[in-house]
């Protein structure tokens, strides 16, 4: 029967009795759009009809108005059909379907207003879903891009002229090392109308860390700080090449050489992937022309090969160049250029549904930059020695420079320390004091740095040993600081252990083990063969494979540091021999380096004589280093670098010498802590909190 047929069937009185008007308790959908169409039983059915040609799960309307209806309401012949086809459809999933053909018949034919189609439409021929794509292309992203994402952050810093405006973004790619946008970087020339940036970087160029774990982190840039750079992709007139005809050499970067280390954040990696997946949700991470960062998601739309670029859809503002484009996984991917106007076949731009024209955004692909500095000899990249510069970032340090104020023997003057160190490091701007000064351009300092630089290298070298002495407070403990702020990945690369007496050593050693292992006495030794053919030997093995590496199979690992803070020369050479041996162990592996600070001097004796009589370590080199205590000049040369970085007021050489020589002043009191008072007064300086309450400008301090 077709459905015309199946429509004369129905009664005549039900194709003219009008909809009833209803009330009462809330209705089901089905009820709810029965009660309020007006269309008589036909029109209805031909909507139904409607329905079912694209569905044919749909019963019959002979068949849907044969099912019984337990609704006390339906007393027409009329309601009792709508209401049969509705319930029918809504077993069915397609009373949603149903509605909207409905809601057109009743706009069409019967001129229902425009604000009962749009009610009904949403309560019943639309309605919400508990979740919802409302945007297919972009697709969904997995929350563990966050993490990633974040770790990023950390690394991305925005850079400044001198004037302290925000002109662009950069990103860490080395501790010591930016990447940005050339155009960002180099100093604009206008000649005759035509805009060129020659190699020649902004003056009073900064670069900040908003955002590392440490806080704030600034630093500045050497009179050599250009390392690598191509040129950008710019028309004679200033504006990105649309072409980008040169594209392939004219990759618009910048990598610049820091003048310190940043400290606790981790390198973002720019091998790249040479074509990135496309129409999937990628990110952009800057700062728009402030020092508040920003973000957003969105597609990467577009390969340009030739280029060594991609097109992308992620929002950027004035500011953004230099940004680090992310890909879908989290896998740094791009180097934010600059937009360009979408055009269309006839060269006119596109314009979005509000008539706003639209713009397309370019990224300098990251594997093209990687090439390029990979075909440099050498890589700069790779290459040169990175410093740790100015101060460490950590207010554990800092915190510790407090406790040194304990090792005074006169009570008074303890107390004056602990009032003065709280007044100096106290909270800023609800954030703790993180800035410890290093002191590194005079005496042994220097040297030593350069040492732990080339130590970390993966190269073979004889230079495993370093053996650190001074005295007391004169940085021996911090030096080992300074050597985990040098390193790419201090916790796997790096163990760390106070000197304690004989083999209890051995099992602090285990904590760092692998598999922290405990180490069983043989039966067929005596004690003393037992640690020199059987532990140690196993303690090396293990001390091998710290921090996930397998450094004595796979040379290209990084050397393990073992360093041992002896104190202050406490103890004496006899209680130590397994240590000897140890260190002789160690010292005669490739892949491993030793660091000692504070040895007794007798100790430091033996351990040299040791090496140079075992056959095994004849060959390695032993560097011996003595600090001596920071003095004026270390405090004046901190100062003038760093407060250039921040841009305040640097204090008059003389004045800074007559505070640092004040009678008042501890370090006169206290000599063997100078190093550490200098560290306090650098730290009052920088924060312009002298005189340091509690003394009096040539007077005793009380």
């Amino acid at each position: 029967m077709s459905p015309a047929d199946q429509i004369d069937t129905i009664s005549a009185a039900a194709l003219v009795e009008p909809a009833p008007a209803t009330a009462g308790p809330a209705k089901d959908d089905a009820r709810i759009l029965a009660d309020w169409t007006g269309l008589d039983a036909r029109d209805f059915s031909i909507a139904y009809s409607s329905v079912r040609a694209r569905n044919s799960s749909l019963p019959k309307i002979n068949v849907a108005v044969t099912e019984p209806i337990a609704d006390p309401d339906s007393t027409t012949e009329r309601m009792r059909l709508i209401l049969a086809l509705c319930r029918a459809a809504q077993k069915a999933g397609m009373l949603g379907e149903l509605c909207q053909a409905v809601a057109g018949i009743e706009e069409d034919v019967r001129k229902r207003r425009t604000e009962e189609i749009r009610w009904i439409l949403e309560r019943v021929g639309y309605g919400g879903r508990l979740q919802g794509v409302t945007n297919l292309g972009k697709g969904m992203g997995s929350p563990f891009i966050f993490y990633k994402l974040a770790k990023i952050f950390e690394a991305t810093a925005y850079c400044a002229d001198a004037a302290g405006r925000v002109i662009g973004t950069a990103f860490l790619v080395r501790r010591d090392m930016v990447l940005t946008s050339a155009h960002v970087a180099l100093q604009a020339e206008t000649n005759e109308g035509v805009v060129n940036y020659p190699p020649k970087l902004r003056n009073g160029l900064q670069v900040i860390f908003p955002a590392t774990p440490g806080g704030v982190q600034r630093a500045s840039l050497e009179s050599k700080a250009l390392l690598a750079h191509a040129a950008p992709c710019i028309t004679a007139n200033g504006k990105l090449d649309i072409a980008a005809a040169n594209g392939g050499t004219e990759l618009d970067f910048a990598l610049l050489q820091l003048d310190r280390a940043i400290q606790g954040v981790d390198p973002v990696p720019i091998a790249g992937i040479k074509q990135p997946a496309l129409r999937l949700l990628s990110y952009v991470i800057g700062y728009p022309g402030n020092a508040n960062a920003a973000y957003d998601a969105d597609l990467i739309v577009e390969h340009l090969p030739n280029a060594g670029r991609i097109v992308h859809n992620v929002n950027t503002i004035p500011g953004m160049s230099g940004s680090c484009v992310i890909g879908d996984a989290g896998v740094p991917v791009g180097l934010h250029e600059g937009d360009f106007p979408d055009l269309d076949a006839h060269g006119r731009q596109n314009k979005d549904a509000e008539g706003v024209p639209k713009v397309r955004n370019r990224a300098v692909l990251l594997h093209s930059i990687s090439a390029c500095l990979e075909a440099r000899t050498p890589n700069p990249l790779k290459a040169g020695a990175t410093q740790v510069g100015l101060a460490l970032y950590q207010q554990s340090l800092v915190d510790r420079l407090g406790r040194r104020g304990t090792q005074f023997a006169d009570a008074a003057v303890r107390d004056r320390w602990q009032r003065q160190f709280a007044l100096v490091t106290a909270p800023g701007a609800a954030q703790p004091w993180i800035v410890h000064p290093w002191f590194n351009r005079s005496g042994a300092r220097p040297g030593m740095e350069r040492w732990m630089t080339a130590a970390a290298k993966a190269e073979a070298t004889d230079d495993r040993v370093l053996l650190i002495s001074g005295p007391e407070g004169s940085g021996k403990t911090f030096s080992i600081d300074i050597l985990s702020a040098l390193l790419d990945t201090p916790t796997r690369d790096l163990v760390r252990l106070d000197w304690v007496e004989g083999g209890a050593a051995f099992a602090r050693i285990a904590d760092f083990l692998p598999d922290g292992s405990a180490f069983s006495a043989s039966g067929t030794r005596t004690r003393d063969g037992q640690v020199k053919y059987d532990t140690i030997p196993a303690l090396v093995e293990m001390l091998a494979r710290v921090g996930g590496r397998d450094r004595a199979r796979d040379p290209g690992h990084h050397p393990l540091f073992f360093a041992v803070d002896a104190g202050n020369g406490a103890g004496a050479a006899a209680e130590f021999s397994e240590w000897v041996q140890l260190i002789a162990a160690l010292a005669a592996q490739p892949w491993a380096r030793v660091v000692m600070c504070g040895l007794p001097a007798d100790l430091q004796e033996r351990i040299v004589d040791t090496l140079d009589r075992d056959i095994s370590t004849e060959q390695v080199r032993i560097e011996e280093v003595e600090l001596e205590h920071a003095g004026v000049k270390d405090v004046a040369a901190f100062l003038r670098r760093h407060r250039r970085l921040d841009g305040t007021r640097f204090a008059d050489p003389e004045a800074l010498a007559q505070a640092f020589l004040s009678p008042g002043e501890l370090h006169l009191a206290c000599p063997p802590l100078t190093t550490a008072n200098a560290a306090l007064l650098s730290i009052a300086l920088l924060r312009d909190l002298l005189p340091i309450p509690g003394t009096s400008a040539g007077g005793t301090a009380p």
